[in-house]
């Protein structure tokens, strides 16, 4: 026993081990795993989110398409929400068409918006495509005052339960709009969607359950391509769906 007691206290005390300068160098190599790791795992956190608000998007965007194919068999064509008729615009990328509007009246509405610079009309049809190549933040004074916000945007005066549905802009510096209503040449009061905003007609499909954005910055927002034509020479109106946080890569389209 008294050996064995020797033995354990020679254990215990003895200076063998590792040396400080071990130590060292497992907390220098600790250390650089922690650095390497961080920036992984923050592009993992955003690679989450980015898939998450697609999903959303993917949402929205099957609403949408519900929403057409009634509006193509109670009102003769179909139309995404916010459009008074198939041949109006939401938000500021176009502006009405004649009901047998033609290829070449949609090219020249591209090109009147274009002008003769950066797009030109031969990109007549990517013109909003290309336009969200440049929208990457949230606050762009040149690109964000174009689109719509998919769930409206609360008033001052709102109920303060909208806070929780993320209907208010989530950073002051935002440039969110909503949409208002625009008469059509040919609107009248018996059509189903006259008076009502686009984002209205969105709250509707979703049974007033709102979709948030997973980013801070983050809101959904839309804007329609207008439709045109008649007959067999018809052509559907195109729906863009972005999250406000960064359009640019963030974003879907839906052509009936």
């Amino acid at each position: 026993m008294k050996y064995r007691k020797n033995n354990f206290w020679e254990y215990f005390c003895s200076v063998n081990g590792s040396s400080l300068a071990e130590f060292a160098v497992v907390g220098a190599l600790m250390a650089t795993l922690a650095a390497t790791a961080a920036p992984k795992l923050a592009v993992m956190i955003e690679n989450t989110k980015k898939d998450k608000s697609l999903d959303e998007i993917d949402k929205i965007l099957n609403q949408a398409k519900n929403f057409y194919e009634e509006t193509a068999k109670t009102e003769g064509r179909g139309r995404f929400p916010g459009q008074e008729k198939y041949n109006m615009p939401v938000g500021d990328y176009g502006h009405e068409l004649d009901t047998d509007a033609t290829y070449e009246d949609f090219q020249n509405m591209f090109t009147v918006l274009a002008g003769d610079g950066a797009y030109g009309m031969n990109l007549y049809n990517h013109w909003i495509v290309m336009a969200l190549s440049y929208f990457t933040t949230f606050d762009n004074a040149t690109h964000a005052p174009k689109w719509r916000s998919v769930f409206g945007v609360a008033l001052e005066d709102a109920d303060p339960d909208d806070y929780i549905h993320g209907l208010y802009p989530p950073n002051p510096n935002a440039i969110i709009v909503n949409d208002q209503y625009n008469a059509c040449s040919n609107c009248t009061e018996q059509d189903l969607g006259y008076g009502i905003a686009g984002h209205n007609e969105w709250r509707k499909l979703f049974n007033q359950k709102f979709l948030t954005s997973p980013y801070q910055d983050g809101h959904y927002i839309y804007v329609v391509q207008p439709g045109y034509g008649t007959g067999v020479n018809v052509v559907p109106p195109v729906l863009y769906v972005a999250d406000l946080e960064n359009p640019a890569k963030i974003h879907k389209i839906l052509q009936p």
